[in-house]
Order: C-alpha cells, then sequence, then structure tokens
C-alpha cells in the first residue's frame, strides 16, 4: 500500500473524489498514524494490508501521553495498557479499511497539498516561518521519517477529501423539510389534572417488617465502600517561608540590584499609512502630509489613501508595535514618537509610511515600598527551599521503620494532623491529591501499618502518613438506614395510590364528563391549553415535556398520568395534535433548517458509506 501512496503522491491533482468517512484520529494532528511500521508482527491484516505491533504500541504510548497530559488518574483503567489496545486497534484497523478502499478506487493526494499541509503547521514553525530542524525533531520523536510522514499525511489528506466529497453530495427534498417541520412545530391540545399527595399521605403506613423485607432484599444498596482515614504530618517551603525573618537591609539591597538591571521599556499601539512605490507615490505622499498639516484625522486619511489592505479599514492600526516584526528604520521612527504624534515620511522596502503612535506605556521601575512586600516573599522562599530539602532529608530518616509519626513531629516542630475518612478513588482535603490515597490504600501502610514513604506532592511540598482508621467495605446496619428505606417506602405507596386515583379519573372522563368538571368535584386544580408549541413559556415544563413524549391518539384522548415535582400526581389528557407548516415559518428559520438537515444527511451518508466499504474488506485478528 505505501507504494500505491507514493505512486499517488506524484499525481498533481487528485484523481478523484470517492465519498467517505474522515476517522476521528487515533492520536491528535496530521499524521496520527504510521502506516510504515516497519519491526514487529502484526496484529490484524486488513484487505491484505498489516497493522503492525509496532503501530499499535505507537498509538497507545500516544493516547496515554494525552490522558495523562489531561489530568486523568494515573492509575485509573483509562490508561491501563491493555484496555488502551482493545479500543486503539479497532479504530486502527477501521481507518486501514478505509484506506484500502480509498486505494481501490485510485484517489491519491498532490504532492503540492501534501506539502502546503506540513509546512502550514504551526508547530513546525519558529518566528512564524517553517523550520526544517523543529519538523524534523517532533516528526523523529514521534517516530517518523519524513518520506514516512508524507505519507501520513497524504492519508490523511485522502480521508478528508473523501469525507468533504459525501458530505458535498448531500441534499435535502422538500418533502424532507415538510416531514421534520410538521414534527418540530407540531402543536397540542392537552390537560392536566394535579391530584395532591396530601389526598392520600395519611392512609399510607410502613411496617416494621416491609422494611426488613425491603432491607434484606437491597442489600447493595446499602453498601458502604471501603474507607480509611490517616495521621500525617507535612513539609513545605511556603510553612518554612513563614517562619525564615528577613532583614531590611537584604531587601533593600535586592531592591537597589533591580533598580540597577532595570530598563525601561515601553508599549507602543501603532498606526501607519503605506503608500506604495509607484508612478503617482510621490504626488500621494504630498497630498497625506499637507492633509496631516490642515488637521485631517490620521484614520480618515489611511482609509483614503494607504495601500495596505490590511489595515487600512481600520484606520491603519497595527496594534501593539512587536520588535523584530518591522523594518529596523520603522521601528526607529516608532520609538522617536510620544503618543498622539505622526512620523516624517518613512521608507522601507513595502513603500513610504507616515506613523502614528495611538498609545504609548511607559513600564516604570515600581517604588520600594510597592516591591518590599514581593522582594521579602522571594527571599524567603528561595531561604525556604535549601531548609526544605535538609528537613525532607530528616523526614525520611525520622519516619523510615518508626512505630508512629510523633517522634519525627516533636523533632522537626511540626503537627500531626489526621484526615476524614476518605475512599481509595475520592477523597476531600489532603485526599484530593491522588498520590495520598494510593499510599494510604497500599499493602504497607493499610495491612502492616507502616508509615508511607515520602511522598511529594509538588516540588515544593512533600509528606509521611500512616493509618489512622481502616473501615472495610460492608452493609450499613438496619437501625443506620431504616428511616431512609421507611421514606422510600412511603413516597412509593403514595404514588400507587395516587396512580390508582388518576385511573378513577381518566374513567369518569371517558365515560363522558369533562376534566373541569371532574376536577372541581375533586377540588383539584387543572390546566387547560390549545394548541401549545414544545417551547410554549405558559405551560409546565414538565407537563410540556411529557405530552409531546405521548403517541398521538386517533380523535380520542389519550391518557397518561406522571409524577410530578413534591410528589403530586398528575393525569395528562392529550386531546388533539396539529402538524407544524413551513408556510408558518420565517425564511431565516426554514434556511437555517435546512441546513441542518443537511448536515444531519451528510452525516448518515457518510456513515451508510462508511459500513459499506469497510464490510467488503476481509479483517483478520
Amino acid at each position: 500500500m505505501l507504494q500505491n501512496v507514493r505512486d499517488n503522491l506524484k499525481n498533481k491533482v487528485v484523481f478523484g473524489i470517492v465519498v467517505l468517512v474522515m476517522l476521528i484520529m487515533v492520536v491528535g494532528g496530521v499524521g496520527s498514524v504510521n502506516l510504515n511500521s516497519i519491526g514487529g508482527n502484526d496484529v490484524a491484516s486488513v484487505g491484505g494490508e498489516g497493522v503492525s505491533a509496532v503501530e499499535l504500541g505507537r498509538a497507545v504510548a500516544m493516547r496515554k501521553d494525552q490522558l495523562l497530559a489531561n489530568g486523568v488518574d494515573p492509575t485509573s483503567d483509562f490508561v491501563k495498557e491493555q484496555n488502551l489496545r482493545q479500543q486503539i486497534l479497532p479504530q486502527l484497523v477501521r481507518r486501514k479499511a478505509l484506506l484500502v478502499t480509498a486505494e481501490e478506487a485510485g484517489v491519491g493526494a498532490a504532492v503540492a497539498e501534501v506539502e502546503k499541509a506540513i509546512l502550514g503547521q504551526e508547530a513546525f514553525k519558529v518566528g512564524g516561518k517553517f523550520d526544517p530542524q523543529t519538523y524534523r525533531r517532533l516528526i523523529g520523536n514521534a517516530g517518523y521519517l519524513p518520506a514516512t510522514y508524507k505519507v501520513a499525511v497524504a492519508e490523511d489528506i485522502i480521508l478528508s477529501h473523501q469525507s468533504s466529497g459525501l458530505a458535498g453530495s448531500a441534499f435535502v427534498s422538500d418533502e424532507e423539510i415538510n416531514a421534520l417541520v410538521a414534527i418540530l412545530n407540531q402543536k397540542r391540545s392537552f390537560f392536566g389534572i394535579t391530584i395532591p399527595k396530601e389526598t392520600v399521605g395519611d392512609e399510607i403506613t410502613v411496617t416494621p417488617e416491609q422494611i426488613e423485607a425491603y432491607y434484606q432484599e437491597n442489600q447493595q444498596e446499602f453498601s458502604v465502600p471501603e474507607k480509611v482515614s490517616v495521621d500525617y504530618i507535612e513539609i513545605s517551603v511556603a510553612e518554612i517561608a513563614k517562619t525564615i525573618a528577613v532583614d531590611e537591609a537584604d531587601i533593600k539591597a535586592q531592591y537597589e540590584q533591580e533598580k540597577a538591571d532595570f530598563v525601561e521599556s515601553s508599549e507602543y499601539e501603532i498606526a501607519h499609512i503605506l503608500i506604495a512605490d509607484g508612478d503617482e507615490s510621490a504626488s500621494k505622499i504630498e497630498e497625506v502630509q499637507t492633509q496631516l498639516a490642515a488637521g485631517e484625522a490620521f484614520e480618515t486619511l489611511a482609509e483614503t489613501y494607504s495601500d495596505d489592505f490590511g489595515s487600512r479599514e481600520t484606520g491603519g492600526s497595527l496594534g501593539v508595535l512587536t520588535p523584530g516584526i518591522f523594518p529596523e528604520e520603522f521601528e526607529q521612527a516608532v520609538y522617536a514618537l510620544e503618543e498622539g504624534e505622526v512620523s516624517e515620511p518613512v521608507t522601507t522596502d513595502a513603500g513610504t509610511h507616515f506613523i502614528k503612535v495611538t498609545s504609548k506605556k511607559v513600564e516604570a521601575l515600581a517604588s520600594y515600598e510597592e516591591r518590599k512586600p514581593e522582594i521579602k516573599k522571594a527571599i524567603q522562599n528561595l531561604r525556604a527551599e535549601s531548609f526544605y530539602v535538609d528537613q525532607y532529608a530528616e523526614l525520611e530518616e525520622l519516619t523510615f521503620n518508626a512505630g508512629d509519626l510523633t517522634v519525627a513531629a516533636d523533632q522537626l516542630g511540626l503537627t500531626v494532623k489526621q484526615s476524614p475518612l476518605f475512599e481509595r478513588n475520592f477523597g476531600n482535603g489532603v485526599a484530593k491529591e491522588v498520590k495520598v490515597r494510593n499510599a494510604a490504600f497500599s499493602e504497607d501502610v493499610l495491612l502492616s501499618g507502616r508509615n508511607s514513604p515520602v511522598i511529594e506532592i509538588s516540588n515544593s511540598k512533600a509528606m509521611v502518613l500512616r493509618k489512622r482508621s481502616h473501615n472495610p467495605e460492608h452493609i450499613a446496619a438496619l437501625e443506620l438506614v431504616s428511616s431512609q428505606i421507611q421514606q422510600k417506602l412511603q413516597a412509593q405507596a403514595v404514588q400507587a395510590k395516587l396512580a390508582e386515583l388518576a385511573k378513577n379519573i381518566q374513567s369518569e372522563i371517558a365515560a363522558g364528563k369533562s376534566p373541569k368538571e371532574v376536577a372541581e368535584s375533586l377540588g383539584y386544580d387543572i390546566a387547560e391549553h390549545e394548541l401549545v408549541k414544545r417551547m410554549d413559556v405558559t405551560a409546565d415544563a414538565q407537563m410540556l415535556r411529557a405530552v409531546f413524549q405521548m403517541p398521538a391518539g386517533s380523535g380520542a384522548t389519550v391518557f397518561e398520568d406522571i409524577e410530578a415535582q413534591g410528589g403530586n400526581r398528575v393525569l395528562l389528557g392529550l386531546t388533539a395534535v396539529q402538524p407544524g407548516k413551513v408556510e408558518d415559518m420565517t425564511e431565516q428559520e426554514r434556511a437555517a433548517l435546512s441546513t441542518q438537515l443537511l448536515r444531519e444527511n451528510a452525516n448518515l451518508e457518510i456513515a451508510a458509506y462508511e459500513e459499506a466499504a469497510i464490510s467488503k474488506v476481509k479483517v483478520k485478528y
């Protein structure tokens, strides 16, 4: 396949765009999978093309790095290699199958397009320009050579083109629009009779025998996870720093050093009028000078005369001056100006500029009193770091094989703290740290009762912990949950009784009584709505959602009763359904709906083609 892709790369244009889907990349960025891996046995064969063990291993490693970078717990099942392999291999197989299908269709990618894609990647740029050394270093780190990376980029382009081709072939018919509008803009008439829970509250009793039976039949519902609490002592640069005294002379000396090293700098926000070299440039320059001298607004002149089409629409604004971006003579002219001033004509390779400094901010050295707190804190932290290193070593020595933490705490002038109970995968306070939870539930700490090793929470904070208490996983005692069970059974019984009352009301209405007549005779509230839309604000939101989920009847009222917020019961009656009409929509609404439906149709066609194409490829694991 690699040779075929190389052959296709020689084409000056893509021979044809076959409809296909662009898979989610197994790893981020262009060239996410190197399909020319060398070495290792194939873990799958797709249409005669192999997915190598090396390729799978690389993808797994990269996915793991991404998960860890996004803060996923390194001990989580999500980052276990076996689980990642099971997730990623089908994706690699699917991608390979689509590429095999593309190859059979004779699809390729133009050399110029591949090169443009590579040159356009920001990761490969230094100072805004493509840097070959950065390019080779980054793709090398990912396990590619320039040739194999180009192949991977070409494959991404092929899949992208094919996906775009299929999406471009999708269309929406008037029948589809009409059918969708009939549903989306449907209106419904309904009533809702609310049966208060208080109607049956006093009739319901829950016996101890019922509570006992529920408890015995639903043991897992009352399972309490394993928990542990710990004693711990911690050291940190921040806490040590608080104990360090700093002489005023040291602070002043540091300030004087800052003062000596300080270089005043200014931030310039600038605008310009560019007159490009040409037959009429001299006269245009003269006109601009004359009108500036007459007091004409710089922004107006920029819009009229400037040949910099990128800035003239905004009055010539170039934003904040970044040193090194503009020619030296341009920058020097800026530095000579004060806020609001306009330069004399400045000539560069681009032409002649009139430059205005629209804003100038001078960064001045802060006063001693302003800097004093920060300098003091910096000195304290710097000195605390050396103490921290020594304290870390002492903590390690004093707690190794010690019978408790008190001796170490006393010698280091620290306090033994206690945590609340926490679980293996969740905790508050100090137990928010994964490292702390892992150490607390380790065999040495949990089962053997030893002190943990020194745990580095960060570069400036560490701790040692010891088991304080341990609660194994267990079923909560009946006396602790009986009240909870009673409330649950009571609520269930109330709802059952209310549902029975709702059925009685339904029977009366079905027998010919009006909903309002029945509701009023029972003293219940009734809400009646005529032809309201799904998002109508006059109807109760919960009732509205339920009504629009009910099946439409054939003339007769359709009933359903639901549990409402607060524990009441509501009997709903759907009395009429009116389909939505395209004629009732604005042009803007119709256009938006058509665009959305077109997108959905494209997605469906892509998915259907993908399944059909992949089903034709023989896959072996």
